[in-house]
C-alpha cells in the first residue's frame, strides 16, 4: 500500500448496484476552466461571456463541459490515482486552445479572442474495480457506464 494524499474528488452521480464487489477505487485526473472569453469585434461591443472547459490530464484533450462539479475532499491511496501527462499551465494552455477554437468555429472574427483563466479546480473521478460473475469492470461513478477489464 502507498502512501497516502488529499485530493478533491468529483461528486458520483451513480452508485455501484448492489450485489458486485467492490475491489478497489481508481481515481481519473481532470482540470476544470472556467474561462472568461471576450470576442472583439470590428463594429461595437465585444462579446463576453464564461465557458467551462474540462481537460482530461492523463490523455490531454479538452472537452466542453456544463462547469465545475461538486467536489469532496478525501484522503487516497496514491498507487489508486492515475498519474497525469499535463497540469499546471500545460493544462490551461489547452483549455484557452479549445475555447479559441470554440470561437473561430461559432463566430467570425477577425481579431483573436482575449481568453483569461476565471478560476479552475483539479479534481479526480472516481471509477469503481468490481468484480461480479467471475469478471472485473470498471464502473463510471458519473455516467453509470460499465466496461469489462480483461
Amino acid at each position: 500500500m502507498g502512501s497516502l494524499r488529499r485530493i478533491l474528488v468529483i461528486k458520483p452521480l451513480r452508485q455501484v448496484p448492489g450485489g458486485p464487489k467492490v475491489i478497489a477505487r481508481l481515481y481519473y485526473p481532470y482540470e476544470i476552466f472556467e474561462l472568461d472569453v471576450s470576442v472583439r469585434r470590428v463594429m461595437g461591443e465585444p462579446i463576453r461571456f464564461r465557458m467551462p472547459v474540462l481537460v482530461d490530464r492523463a490523455r490531454a484533450r479538452a472537452y466542453a463541459t456544463d462547469g465545475i462539479p461538486e467536489t469532496f475532499e478525501d484522503e487516497v491511496d496514491e498507487d489508486f490515482i492515475v498519474k497525469p501527462r499535463v497540469s499546471g499551465e500545460a493544462s490551461a494552455r489547452l483549455a484557452r486552445k479549445f475555447a479559441l477554437y470554440y470561437v473561430a468555429r461559432y463566430w467570425r472574427v477577425m481579431l483573436a479572442p482575449e481568453i483569461k483563466v476565471a478560476r479552475s479546480v483539479e479534481a479526480y473521478k472516481l471509477y469503481w474495480l468490481v468484480r461480479m460473475a467471475g469478471k472485473t469492470y470498471l464502473f463510471d461513478s458519473i455516467h453509470g457506464d460499465v466496461e469489462e477489464v480483461e
